[in-house]
């Protein structure tokens, strides 16, 4: 997933069975590792998300897009982007 604001970067060193653990739950949910840890942390601190988090196409899970049009829908989120960029 990817958010639209500022996260801190921080390191976490888990033991072989945690990993094992957080990948299950990985490939149960399709959320990565990194999604699954700030989860705990907001369920266990009691933090609430904003906004809901974008995945690498940019928009919410929730949204489907169908296969066909994947290629374009890409390409318009690439645009959009590098617009932003210029």
């Amino acid at each position: 997933m990817v958010y639209s604001g500022v996260m801190g970067r921080t390191q976490v060193y888990l033991t072989d069975e945690e990993l094992e653990l957080l990948d299950a739950r990985a490939r149960e949910t399709g959320a990565s590792r990194s999604e699954l840890v700030r989860r705990a942390v907001r369920a266990h601190y009691g933090a609430e998300t904003p906004r809901p988090p974008l995945t690498i196409y940019g928009v919410a899970p929730s949204l489907a897009i169908d296969p066909e049009d994947i290629d374009a829908e890409l390409a318009k989120i690439y645009e959009e982007r590098a617009r932003r960029w210029r």
